[in-house]
């Protein structure tokens, strides 16, 4: 038990066993062969914040200050000036418990004020923590959150230093979801990192990777509430993807997803300007687009298709590339009822209120029967073009 002022820390070691090989005091490092953590728990609660008196600008530009002075300082004491070197780590049926009573408890999903970990288990082999950062491979770790989040399987080698952040071989498991594949991370400084997060290198490959939509509501809990992405509820997504480069310069080589009930994407594209996505410009290449009525009636109010008979899946193929702005595709559709081609142009021109948008299409052997519910009507094939401006009204 630990009390500083009003904060209580409740630390109950359990079954705890350490065999060291070697300690060395005056270049403090300590080499450790084996760990052992069992039926250990730790418990930590946070008072509430007392009222300021404090006007609301006051607060806002002391947090501003402080926070970035503890950023700055913290992360200066991430790397240790010390050595420990442990061939294991082992935790068995282990708890942590953090309550922080300034803030009220999320009625869903994970509340990172207050996090209840059970069941943790763990088998960590060759570890290694010094000056120059951490390195340890995960054979094996498993959890559960209050929430309703598991993870049965955590598999990896992990490093992180100065300069680089890296998983190679990662495999998670959980309840729903899997992710398989590699991860790095590069920059100049972990300050740095901090300080210019979008100018880091990254490069991931993922294959095979199933997220549960659910476990993402569950881990970023105001997703759920969101009118497009809370539609994913109680769907997998299937992923595979290569993607490099700066986080402000992103080539996405290779993509793969499979969403909803049968809605598959192949695409590359290029991202750069992130995060300000007024700078967006992207360039997308459209593998294959697979979807259908049902999927699409997701995000489109049904009343857009009344009278129509949509084809019961479509295919789209095509490049679409531009800005938020401004955007410029050309796409062919494929379904069994007819094939259409289309290179269409937009361009949201600013406050003026004007946008400008044309198309030209061809449409072939479109059967225009089933789609009207018109049994006079045949197969159809045409051409055409169609330019506008379209007057909108804007306030600032």
């Amino acid at each position: 038990f630990y009390d500083a002022g009003s904060i209580d820390l409740h630390v109950n070691l359990g079954n705890f066993n350490a065999t060291f090989k070697d300690i060395d005091h005056q270049h403090q490092k300590k080499n450790v062969h084996e760990i052992q953590l069992k039926n250990t728990s730790v418990t930590l609660v946070l008072p509430p914040q007392p009222e300021s008196n404090q006007t609301t600008a006051e607060a806002d530009s002391n947090s501003k200050t402080v926070s970035t002075y503890d950023t700055i300082h913290s992360v200066s004491s991430v790397f240790l000036a010390l050595t420990l070197l442990a061939d294991r780590l082992t935790i068995e049926n282990t708890s942590f418990s953090l309550d922080d009573n300034s803030t009220q408890k999320l009625p869903v999903g994970i509340d990172y004020a207050h996090l209840h970990v059970s069941d943790i288990n763990a088998d960590i082999r060759n570890i290694n923590i010094d000056s120059l950062g951490y390195r340890a491979d995960f054979n094996s770790l498993s959890a559960s959150e209050s929430c309703g989040l598991n993870i049965k399987k955590l598999a990896v080698k992990a490093l992180f230093t100065d300069n680089y952040a890296n998983l190679e071989n990662l495999s998670l498991e959980t309840s729903a979801s899997k992710i398989t594949g590699n991860m790095s991370l590069g920059y100049t400084s972990f300050n740095g990192f901090l300080s210019d997060l979008w100018n880091a290198e990254t490069d991931v490959k993922l294959t095979n990777t199933t997220l549960n939509a659910n476990e993402i509501f569950l881990i970023v809990p105001f997703l759920a509430s969101d009118p497009y992405l809370g539609k994913f509820k109680n769907s997998d997504i299937h992923i595979s993807t290569e993607t490099n480069g700066k986080l402000n310069d992103l080539n996405i080589e290779n993509v793969e997803l499979s969403i909803l009930r049968n809605t598959i994407l192949k695409s590359g594209c290029r991202l750069s300007g992130l995060p300000d996505i007024n700078a967006l410009v992207f360039d997308a290449d459209i593998s294959r687009l697979l979807t259908n009525p049902a999927d699409i009636q997701q995000f489109v109010d049904p009343s857009v298709f009344a009278g129509l008979k949509l084809p019961p899946s479509f295919e789209i193929k095509g490049t679409a590339n531009g800005t938020i702005n401004s955007v410029s595709g050309n796409l062919g559709f494929t379904s069994a009822y007819g094939n259409i081609v289309a290179d269409a142009f937009y361009q949201n021109t600013g406050a003026a209120g004007r946008d400008t948008f044309s198309i030209d299409f061809k449409a072939q052997n479109l059967l225009a029967g089933a789609i009207m519910n018109d049994t006079t009507l045949g197969k159809t094939s045409f051409a055409g073009h169609s330019a506008c401006l379209l007057y909108t009204s804007r306030r600032g």
